[in-house]
């Protein structure tokens, strides 16, 4: 049975969606889609996000590098797991 992720339009605010490349907000998308519905896990190489993303191992490495740094604009105030 695939998984199922609930999309919230609050995404349409967050830094990413605003201040993104469309290469972030693709690949934000599709870790979103990927990721295990029960523990919020994403199983995955890469070079597989790279694909399914449909962008370059290049573009995607860049994404995830983005993704895993502070950011500045975050309104959430929840700290950053592992990090």
């Amino acid at each position: 049975m695939g998984n199922f992720a609930l999309l919230h339009s609050s995404i349409l605010d967050s830094s990413i969606w605003v201040m993104g490349t469309k290469e972030e907000k693709l690949l934000w998308i599709t870790i979103l889609a990927k990721k295990d519905s029960r523990t919020g896990v994403v199983k995955s190489s890469m070079v597989g996000l790279a694909r399914l993303s449909g962008l370059t191992l290049e573009e995607c490495e860049a994404a995830v590098k983005t993704f895993l740094e502070p950011d500045p604009h975050d309104t959430s105030k929840v700290e950053r797991v592992g990090g």
